[in-house]
């Protein structure tokens, strides 16, 4: 898959780091840290939060959607080549909300990754949720050893 628009532009890896506080995906049952704000926790997508991401995919790219199928085979793909994450937070009942997602391929053979998608929920704009979710994608491209990341 290519990226959302299928252009490919270089964004700046290497020596970058990420706003100071800000921590990485959470695994699994994994501790939440700071990202994009208070009440914002991002951790890896699992196939169980399809149905919530295919809703904000509609919602933000109603003329170009990408299909269920698309987002589960992606989401099944190895970790050493693809990386989905989603942004949480509290809704009213205190149970967590969608707040948006991001996913990156890693190329194989190294040196290159690429942001295939970021979205973030419009009554989440302006809290830094993109921001976080795009460090965090840089982040892990740093950690496979990539030089270079496309958007």
């Amino acid at each position: 898959m290519t990226g959302r628009h299928g252009r490919r532009a270089p964004a700046g890896l290497a020596g970058e780091s990420g706003p100071a506080g800000e921590s990485g995906p959470a695994g699994e049952g994994g501790p939440a840290g700071p990202a994009g704000g208070p009440g914002i926790r991002l951790r890896l997508m699992v196939p169980a939060d399809l149905m919530d991401v295919l809703a904000l995919e509609r919602d933000l790219f109603a003329d170009d959607p990408w299909t269920p199928e698309m987002f589960a085979e992606e989401v099944a793909q190895p970790s050493a080549s693809r990386l989905y994450l989603v942004a949480e937070t509290a809704a009213e009942d205190g149970r967590p909300a969608l707040a948006g997602y991001a996913g990156m391929m890693f190329v194989c053979g190294g040196g290159q990754a690429d942001v295939l998608t970021i979205a973030v929920a419009a009554s989440c704009w302006g809290r830094g949720i993109g921001s976080a979710l795009l460090a965090a994608l840089l982040q892990a491209a740093r950690d496979h050893g990539c030089a270079e990341v496309f958007l």
